[in-house]
């Protein structure tokens, strides 16, 4: 089921948008390449989850995206093992090695990195002072 999003604001000059919903995977994706695209077209997009909530929780975001835009999957450990610095330094490797630029943009879901402060955050403004960045927090529940 698929239900059109709440979208909150932070009210700001250029504002960074809340979206809020159930089976919002196309609005997202439609929303992430507008907000990101505005100074440059997104070249990459670097999408990190935990492995486990690859399936029927963040799989169809991640299609959606691999549709969309150039997208490179990057897996992280689960749990409190992703939330240090040895993640965030994995993380950062890993985009060197991908070619990762200033105008890519990153997107976590689920866990710790898409979640409230979790390392999706910290790996997007640690990249080249800031990239777009996109957190995705999940949760399991029925839908409405």
């Amino acid at each position: 089921m698929t239900q059109a999003p709440l979208t909150l604001s932070t009210a700001l000059l250029t504002p960074s948008p809340y979206h809020v919903g159930y089976g919002i995977e196309a609005h997202f994706v439609d929303a992430l390449k507008e907000h990101a695209g505005r100074a440059a077209p997104i070249d990459k997009v670097f999408f990190f989850t935990e492995r486990a909530l690859l399936g029927d929780v963040v799989g169809g975001l991640h299609e959606r995206l691999r549709e969309a835009l150039p997208t490179a999957l990057f897996t992280v450990p689960q749990g409190e093992r992703g939330k240090g610095f040895a993640a965030l330094e994995e993380a950062l490797e890993g985009l060197i090695a991908a070619g990762a630029t200033k105008r890519s943009a990153i997107v976590a879901a689920g866990g710790g990195w898409g979640g409230g402060g979790g390392g999706g955050g910290e790996t997007s403004w640690g990249w080249r002072r800031g990239c777009s960045f996109a957190g995705c927090a999940t949760w399991r529940c029925p839908p409405p």
